[in-house]
């Protein structure tokens, strides 16, 4: 739930009272530059790469299931009949999440440590609106593109620069490194990569503590291998089917040894 008055509502004309906000969210807007916050966009193009716009009935037929924004969401039934063209993957720092057959449509950047989500096409051209993935897209993208958006607090790798709101005109992170960054004319404030895990309190900056670990947003995919290597030597582990046996063979060789006693038995009966 977002508190009352955190959300406010600016025509194009004035893109610029974004600036101090935490999330921008344009709808069928191209702004002439990305700010330094993260942003979201429906009809809305990437600055300076005017590709034109597509129309026609289009479907998307494929998306990356195991990213972040897209898990839980199926698209098969979306439909839309205009849309933005938004740059590729042969694009420098854009990564496709999902694309028709005319092109991208879900699109991921990240600039200066800053990530920016594209959905090519507006809502109001489409039927995603009113489908349940829609909810859990905006969801997953809002905790995506502003960590803590479910109440878990700020988490970043020991790789990731931390952009805070600043109250002051210098920033000091305090815990198992110390940082400092000086608040810029948007109000915000960008840190260092904090090179050292551990909680870190932050003065003068909103939230007031992060988190910095080592944990990868792919570590549930992790698979097991089927060896491991151990120093010099590599040992077999168990596995998916260790526990699984073919009974064939087994049932052969009691067979086998059937037919020889039966075969004894009667040689012997033979010479009586």
């Amino acid at each position: 739930m977002l508190a009352p008055g955190a959300v406010s509502v600016h025509p194009p004309t004035d893109l610029e009272a974004a600036r101090g906000a935490g999330l921008v969210v344009y709808d069928r807007v191209t702004p002439q530059r990305l700010p330094v916050v993260p942003t979201l966009g429906f009809g809305s193009a990437w600055p300076d790469t005017d590709l034109g716009e597509r129309t026609g009935r289009e479907r998307i037929v494929a998306w990356n299931r195991l990213h972040p924004v897209l898990r839980d969401v199926s698209l098969s039934s979306v439909v839309y009949d205009r849309a933005v063209n938004l740059p590729g993957d042969d694009t420098p720092g854009v990564t496709v999440l999902a694309e028709s057959a005319s092109g991208p449509v879900i699109t991921e950047t990240v600039g200066a440590g800053v990530r920016h989500i594209r959905v090519a096409f507006p809502l109001e051209r489409s039927n995603w609106g009113v489908e349940v993935g829609m909810a859990i897209f905006v969801a997953q993208a809002f905790e995506r593109l502003v960590p803590g958006t479910r109440g878990e607090g700020i988490v970043r790798t020991t790789t990731d620069p931390v952009r805070v709101r600043a109250s002051a005109d210098r920033v000091t992170a305090t815990g198992p490194a110390e940082a400092i960054a000086v608040r810029g004319p948007d109000g915000t404030a960008a840190l260092p990569p904090l090179e050292r895990v551990g909680v870190y309190t932050l003065d003068n900056a909103t939230p007031s503590t992060v988190a910095v670990s080592m944990l990868n947003e792919s570590e549930s995919m992790l698979t097991i291998g089927d060896a491991a290597s151990l120093g010099a030597t590599g040992r077999t582990t168990a596995s998916a089917d260790s526990g699984r046996r073919e009974l064939w063979p087994y049932a052969l060789l009691i067979a086998v040894m059937l037919m020889t006693l039966e075969y004894l038995i009667h040689a012997a009966r033979a010479r009586v």
